[in-house]
């Protein structure tokens, strides 16, 4: 887990790292099975800290307690699985309660959804990478940021952070890891975030992200700042809709930055 997450070397032991590890140890309720060894107890709450040990980053008080708490109410569920845990702490706060509307319509019965399996299922993820689960109303394309190379870590969180606000679903960083990001201001929170040390692993990535339907696939466009750029999105004051001039026939479109320094 060092190996894969290691800012918890630095993490203060007493101050996050033992209260987080007993948050977890409460929300998946493995101190209730008194059948079960110590070891057997804390099994799945290792399983969890190897599968998402950046879960370890979301503040307790603040987030994951009133998340899970509202959860339970909810649904009336007394104990948490640890995929249940996984999307109460990634989930963006308007994704986390259409989420928890969706499973409270399932359980009233009343509602049917064939991909609803898609909706809670975790995604492979690598290291520190953020996974939240992004699903768009049909037809309606998707949109990514590709972070090429870039150098710092300022820059890339200016970027998260810059492309959360305008709703993209995903930020795929290639090049060098950068386990620590500053300027975001929280959003790498908010987006997910996907590492790949190749252009060529990001393009297979988002080869996948063909729709299954019509088999469309995500377009990459390349960006480059200029002195007489002007914007491509159309923005209607009166609605307030902003759209991008986007070709239908694509899924979706990646905007893909490049390197500032060589």
């Amino acid at each position: 887990m060092v190996l894969g997450y290691p800012l918890i070397v630095i993490m203060p032991l007493r101050t996050e790292l033992i209260p987080k590890i007993a948050f977890l140890c409460q929300a998946l309720d493995v101190d209730d099975d008194e059948g079960l060894s110590e070891c057997l107890k804390r099994k799945e709450v290792v399983a969890l800290l190897c599968k998402m040990p950046s879960i370890l980053e979301y503040n307790v008080k603040k987030r994951l307690i009133p998340r899970l708490e509202k959860v339970r109410s909810v649904l009336n569920a007394p104990r948490i699985s640890s995929d249940i845990l996984q999307i109460i702490a990634t989930k963006t706060d308007s994704r986390f309660n259409e989420w928890l509307c969706h499973e409270r319509k399932k359980q009233d019965g009343n509602f049917v959804d064939t991909k609803e399996s898609e909706e809670i299922e975790p995604n492979d993820r690598e290291n520190d990478d953020i996974e939240i689960s992004t699903k768009r109303p049909d037809g309606e394309p998707c949109a990514y940021v590709i972070v090429s190379n870039l150098q710092s870590g300022n820059n890339i969180g200016n970027i998260i952070r810059s492309a959360s606000i305008f709703g993209c679903d995903e930020c795929l960083v290639v090049g060098q890891k950068r386990y620590r990001l500053t300027g975001d201001h929280g959003a790498r929170f908010d987006l997910p975030r996907r590492h790949f040390y190749s252009h060529l692993d990001a393009k297979n990535y988002l080869r996948q992200k063909k729709s299954s339907r019509d088999d469309k696939q995500v377009r990459v466009y390349g960006v480059e700042i200029m002195a007489n750029a002007r914007p491509i999105m159309r923005y209607d004051p009166d609605t307030g809709v902003v759209r991008f001039p986007f070709d239908r026939k694509w899924k979706g479109a990646a905007f893909i930055f490049g390197n500032e320094g060589q």
